[in-house]
């Protein structure tokens, strides 16, 4: 059986450069393996992307070699 990220109550969010407005949730488009949720929750951790932002933006694409995009929330 193969693991995957399912999501957590934490969730993920990835933090604006303007500063002064709320991280903004994503999720990524399709299951990963667990092995790699370490990996991609450091290089979410180190993002920091311009607004505006919108449902569905893709702000990283092939997250950490896994070939799954993340998108905004």
């Amino acid at each position: 059986m193969k693991k995957i990220c399912l999501g957590c109550s934490k969730g993920c969010s990835i933090k604006l450069k303007s500063g002064y407005l709320p991280p903004v949730p994503v999720k990524t488009k399709k299951a990963v393996n667990k092995e790699k949720i370490f990996e991609m929750m450091e290089i979410i951790r180190e993002l920091e992307i311009e607004s505006p932002v919108y449902i569905g933006n893709v702000v990283v694409t092939d997250l950490a070699g896994t070939g799954v995009e993340r998108g905004c929330t």
